[in-house]
């Protein structure tokens, strides 16, 4: 059974999404929701496999969500269902590990195909701990991994990712990372112009007493 939480303000799509899922054997659905304190609340009492979330929400944004979720270690698998479709928000939502993107209006045949997918990948993975590059490979299998701009891999981007978050509050040249975390200038900037287009980090241009300016990359909380 496949526990699942739908997060959307609007009642109408919300009664759709919920009609729709609530005919799916083994699939057992929760909300619609629309705050963080609501979908917290939820994923503390039961075990929840997957959300439906949108990114217009009456408190905070479905992007701001994806956030605090992530920060509080919560790794559900997240499909964003919302009207939003700047690249930037695209982008953002794929650099927080979201599995797909359904843009509205939709038809039930795309949510459908969503759906499909993931359970093809849950009944292939259940019994299996760890994944080959066969596995990997397949594109029903890949959905599950953070989808990256070409010449950007995972690893490095998550331990860039993890340099970061280790001090918030702390603000590094390209220089300072670079050395810090061994790799190149030019590999560290391609990521953190990333993570500002993302909107992940900020960057503030620090002139300093000497010398030319220099960017100072932060993690945006």
């Amino acid at each position: 059974m496949s526990n699942i939480l739908i997060v959307e303000a609007d009642p109408m799509v919300a009664h759709i999404m919920k009609n729709y899922l609530e005919k799916i054997d083994n699939f057992n659905v929760y909300g619609p929701v629309a705050t963080i304190e609501e979908i917290t609340s939820v994923l503390r009492e039961h075990e929840i496999s997957l959300i439906f979330l949108d990114a217009y929400l009456p408190k905070h944004s479905g992007f701001e969500v994806l956030r605090i979720l992530r920060e509080k270690e919560y790794y559900e698998s997240i499909v964003m269902v919302t009207a939003a479709n700047t690249v930037g928000e695209v982008q953002k939502a794929y650099a927080y590990g979201v599995i797909d993107y359904i843009m509205k209006p939709f038809e039930i045949t795309r949510l459908d195909k969503t759906v499909q997918k993931y359970m093809a990948v849950n009944r292939r993975l259940k019994d299996k701990n760890v994944l080959s590059q066969e596995d990997l490979d397949r594109d029903d299998v890949s959905y599950n991994y953070l989808d990256l701009p070409k010449g950007l891999n995972r690893t490095t981007y998550m331990k860039i990712l993890d340099k970061l978050k280790e001090d918030s509050s702390k603000k590094w040249t390209l220089r300072e990372l670079a050395a810090d975390i061994q790799i190149s200038n030019v590999t560290i900037k391609k990521y953190m112009d990333y993570f500002v287009q993302t909107g992940i980090a900020e960057a503030n241009l620090n002139y300093g007493q000497v010398g030319r300016p220099e960017y100072r990359f932060f993690l945006r909380t």
